[in-house]
């Protein structure tokens, strides 16, 4: 995973797989806080994706995504590897409202974390309660792409949303 002529890429789809395969935290967290640090959005949306995986096992990375948060560079899916990482919701709700009205392509990942959150997630009722309500659904805004491909995402997203009325309402 260190091979310098591998590329980033290619390190985090490794650093993933040895998670995966063996549950040892040491060697992966180096190269997902490179992948952090990268210029584009996939390789940084990868290592996110890993970091929220790894969970309280990615502590160290705590502070980092912090900093990703606090320069809106990481969005929702930050916030949701910070969940994961620290069980802390007074510290990401903020800004997992904020990428729910910014962000509605987000909206199953976030809604998905929301109800891992459980009543602390409390305050973005609203937002749940509109989404429910809506009959546009949240890909369908003539952006680019086959919306075909996203019915899957959007009936999580709702039954998410379900999940989630019916425990903070119950």
């Amino acid at each position: 995973m260190t091979d310098a002529a591998l590329s980033a890429d290619a390190r985090l789809d490794a650093a993933e797989a040895l998670w995966a395969v063996s549950g040892e935290s040491g060697p992966v967290l180096p190269v997902v806080r490179e992948g952090l640090d990268l210029d584009w959005w996939s390789g940084r949306s990868a290592a996110l994706r890993i970091i929220a995986a790894l969970g309280p096992a990615a502590a160290p990375l705590a502070p980092r995504l912090r900093e990703l948060m606090a320069a809106n560079a990481g969005g929702a899916p930050a916030a949701v590897a910070l969940w994961r990482v620290t069980g802390d919701a007074d510290e990401v709700l903020p800004v997992l409202i904020e990428a729910w009205t910014a962000t509605p392509a987000g909206r199953p990942e976030t809604a998905a974390c929301l109800v891992e959150m459980g009543p602390a997630a409390a305050p973005a009722l609203p937002l749940i309660r509109r989404e429910l309500a809506s009959p546009r659904r949240h890909r369908n805004d003539n952006s680019q792409g086959n919306m075909r491909y996203d019915v899957a995402s959007d009936e999580a997203l709702l039954r998410d949303c379900r999940r989630l009325v019916a425990a903070l309402d119950g």
